[in-house]
């Protein structure tokens, strides 16, 4: 599984989870259930595929670079460390 589907399948869980919690991305505000639903989407806006690209690279590098994020986003995902 790569890095981006494990921080998608992560923030669907958490959209489970904490459905009203906000998320910003961007200038943009969402609530985890919204965010999920764009990313559950099929065919997508190009604007949302923009925020998409956009917040799944930030995501990405702090899964790198943040250990703390990294392991919340695999526990989430439910991937042994």
């Amino acid at each position: 599984m790569s890095i981006n589907e494990l921080i998608i399948r992560a923030i669907k869980i958490e959209a489970s989870l904490k459905p009203n919690e906000k998320l910003i991305i961007g200038e943009h505000v969402f609530t985890y259930s919204e965010f999920a639903e764009i990313l559950s989407k099929k065919h997508n806006s190009r604007d949302e595929r923009k925020l998409i690209k956009m917040f799944l690279k930030q995501a990405e590098q702090l899964f790198k670079n943040n250990m703390e994020f990294k392991n919340k986003i695999l526990e989430l995902a439910g991937v042994e460390k």
